[in-house]
């Protein structure tokens, strides 16, 4: 028999409203979803061998504390997880992103079509970016 185990997605976001709304969406659609406020609390859930989530969906801004990027850092340091980075960021400053971090890292915008992405994520999903961008 296959794995009949729910996919856990570890939701790190700390606007309360936005979070219950992400959290709501993605329980209907069968996930199971554990939400926390601060990146220090994002590494001890992802690091937690007992409840450990298969996908992290990380804020880039956290307020107090570490930040989205640190504790994803922080996380893939121990442990290899995809992280998926969730912002309300202009795209100018996502772009600045793309060009510095090593991770993949895809900006979409509000209706969830793909601005722009890096290397990384290209390799991650078996592209070279020049042969990305022609596609599009």
């Amino acid at each position: 028999m296959g794995d009949e185990r729910k996919k856990t997605i570890l939701l790190v976001e700390d606007e309360a409203l936005l979070a219950m709304a992400e959290k709501q969406r993605l329980e209907k659609s069968g996930y199971v979803v554990v939400h926390v406020l601060t990146g220090e609390a994002a590494v001890a859930a992802a690091l937690n061998v007992d409840s450990r989530p298969d996908l992290v969906l990380m804020d880039s801004d956290l307020g107090g504390g570490i930040d989205g990027t640190e504790a994803s850092r922080q996380i893939l340091n121990e442990i290899d997880i995809p992280v998926v980075f969730l912002s309300s960021h202009t795209v100018d400053y996502l772009r600045s992103i793309l060009k510095t971090t090593q991770d993949g890292f895809c900006v979409m915008d509000m209706n969830g079509s793909v601005v722009d992405v890096n290397d990384a994520y290209c390799e991650m999903c078996g592209y070279s970016l020049v042969s990305w961008r022609r596609g599009r």
